[in-house]
C-alpha cells in the first residue's frame, strides 16, 4: 500500500469535547488509506499532530456559523467520521480557508462522489524558487487573526514575469494555507528548490495610465482594509477601462496601505506612466428604465464592510438582458460608488430614464477578452466559481490593521500604535 500523502496542512481553531471554547491548532490533512485529520500544538513544534481522527472515510462535513469577536471572524465548520459517533468543530479565519478546507476533507472522506469545485474561484501561480542565497524578491503582510497573507511589493524578477502583482492575497503555498506571516515565513523557508504552486484569492489586474489622466480620479477611504475607492471621475467619464467602485490597491508595485491620501501622494511623485494594481474586475452596464420608471432590480446589503449585492433581478428588464443577475455586487451607479443599498437604490431612483450600473467580480469572465489576459497570466480554465457571495472578497481579504511585515524571509513585527518595526527576526533562503 502506497504511503499517505500529506494533502493540505495548516492552523485552524479547534473546539474541545464540549465544543464551547475554540483553540489553535496545527492541522494536517492526509490522503491514502482511509484518510486521516490529524492536529497538534502550534508555533515551534508545529507538524507533531498526536491526536485526530483515523478514519475520514465516509465522513459528513458540514458548514458552521460565521462569528465575530472583535474585529476578528471566525468561519466554521464540523466533521463527523463515520466510525466514531462524535462531531469536530473547527473554525477557519476566512471564508476562503474554510471552503478550501471543507472540499479537500470531503474529497478525501468521499472520492468517489461528483462536486463542484469549490476552488473554481481561485487563481494558481507557478514559479521557480531562486537559488540560495538569492532571496524570493516578495514582501508578504499580514495581521493577527484575519485571512491570509498580501503582497506589499514584488521586487524579483522571477515573481514578478509569473504576473505576481502587489495586492494579490496568497491564500496557499504549496500544501500549506498561509493564515498568519509565520505560517508563510515557514512555508516559503520550506518550500523545495524547483516549481512551486501559489494559490491566490482574487484574480487583480493592473492598469497603465499617463500621470495627467490620474488627476481625473476622485477617491476615499474603503470601510475596512487597504487601497481606496474610485468615487467618480472629474468630468464623469472613465480613465484607462477603470470605473467608479474600482479600488485601487497598489501604484507602480506598492502597496497602498493608508488610504486615499496615501494614494494621491503615491500619483503626484509619479513620473509619466502610472502602474495601478485593481481589484477583481468592473463591469459599467448601460441599462434603461422601463415606460413606469423601474429598472426591475432590488438590492440589499452584503455582507460586514461589502457592497450592497442585486437580491432580485426581473426576466423581463434590461438589466436581466444584460446579464445582470441576483448576488451580483454593486459598486457604482451613475458614476458614482455606492456602499450600500440604500445609497444605491437612492441613485438608481434619481436616475434619469438611463442609469449607469457598475458590478463586480472576483474574476473576469474567462471566455472574454480579459479571460484570455488572465489565460496569459496564469490562470486556470473556466470552471464553476462556486463562492459564498461574489461581495465577500471585496474588502476582506485585504483587511488587516495591527500589521506584520514578512520581508524576503526577514520578519519584522509592527507595533499597532506607532507603526514602525520594533524587531527582525532573519531567516536564511
Amino acid at each position: 500500500m502506497a504511503a499517505p500523502s500529506s494533502l493540505l496542512r495548516g492552523e485552524l481553531y479547534k473546539a474541545d469535547q464540549m465544543g464551547a471554547i475554540f483553540k489553535l491548532r496545527w492541522v494536517e490533512l492526509w490522503a491514502g488509506g482511509k484518510g486521516e485529520l490529524r492536529w497538534g500544538y502550534p508555533g515551534p513544534n508545529a507538524g507533531t499532530t498526536d491526536r485526530g481522527i483515523s478514519d475520514l472515510s465516509g465522513a459528513t462535513v458540514s458548514l458552521g456559523a460565521e462569528e465575530w469577536r472583535g474585529a476578528e471572524a471566525r468561519f466554521g465548520f464540523q466533521v463527523t467520521p463515520r466510525s466514531r459517533p462524535r462531531t469536530y468543530f473547527f473554525q477557519a479565519s476566512s471564508a476562503e480557508e474554510r471552503r478550501l478546507w471543507v472540499d479537500a476533507i470531503e474529497n478525501v472522506a468521499s472520492p468517489d462522489v461528483t462536486r463542484s469545485n469549490l476552488g473554481g474561484g481561485y487563481r494558481l501561480i507557478f514559479m521557480v524558487r531562486p537559488q540560495y542565497p538569492r532571496p524570493w524578491g516578495i514582501d508578504l503582510g499580514s495581521a493577527p487573526g484575519l485571512p491570509c497573507v498580501t503582497v506589499l511589493e514584488v521586487a524579483g524578477e522571477e515573481a514578478r514575469a509569473v504576473g505576481l502583482l502587489a495586492g494579490d492575497v496568497v491564500l496557499t503555498l504549496g500544501n500549506t494555507v498561509l493564515r498568519t506571516a509565520t505560517v508563510a515565513q515557514r512555508a516559503f523557508r520550506e518550500a523545495p528548490y524547483g516549481r512551486v504552486t501559489m494559490r491566490l484569492v482574487t484574480h487583480n489586474r493592473e492598469v497603465c495610465i499617463m500621470k495627467h489622466q490620474s488627476q481625473q480620479l476622485f477617491c476615499s477611504d474603503p470601510p475596512a482594509g487597504v487601497g481606496a475607492i474610485i468615487t467618480r471621475f472629474l468630468d464623469g467619464g472613465g480613465v484607462g477601462g477603470l470605473n467608479a467602485g474600482d479600488r485601487l490597491l497598489a501604484v507602480n508595485g506598492k502597496l497602498v496601505t493608508d488610504g486615499a491620501e496615501q494614494l494621491s501622494r503615491r500619483l503626484q511623485d509619479s513620473a509619466g506612466e502610472v502602474k495601478l494594481v485593481v481589484s477583481g474586475y468592473t463591469t459599467a452596464h448601460s441599462l434603461r428604465k422601463d415606460e413606469e420608471g423601474k429598472l426591475g432590480v432590488r438590492l440589499s446589503d452584503g455582507p460586514r464592510h461589502s457592497p450592497p449585492v442585486l437580491s432580485e433581478v426581473a426576466r423581463s428588464s434590461s438589466a436581466w438582458s444584460a446579464g445582470l443577475r441576483a448576488g451580483d455586487a454593486v459598486v457604482g451607479v451613475s458614476g458614482e460608488a455606492v456602499f450600500d443599498a440604500e445609497e444605491a437604490e437612492q441613485r438608481i431612483a434619481a436616475a434619469g430614464r438611463s442609469v449607469n450600473i457598475v458590478t463586480w467580480k472576483s474574476r473576469p469572465d474567462m471566455d472574454g477578452v480579459a479571460g484570455a489576459k488572465e489565460r496569459a497570466r496564469g490562470a486556470p480554465p473556466r470552471r464553476p466559481n462556486v463562492t459564498a457571495s461574489a461581495a465577500e472578497c471585496y474588502y476582506l481579504p485585504h483587511a488587516w490593521h495591527k500589521q506584520e511585515l514578512y520581508h524576503d524571509l526577514t520578519l519584522p513585527t509592527y507595533d499597532a500604535a506607532a507603526a514602525v518595526p520594533v524587531g527582525k527576526v532573519r531567516l536564511e533562503g
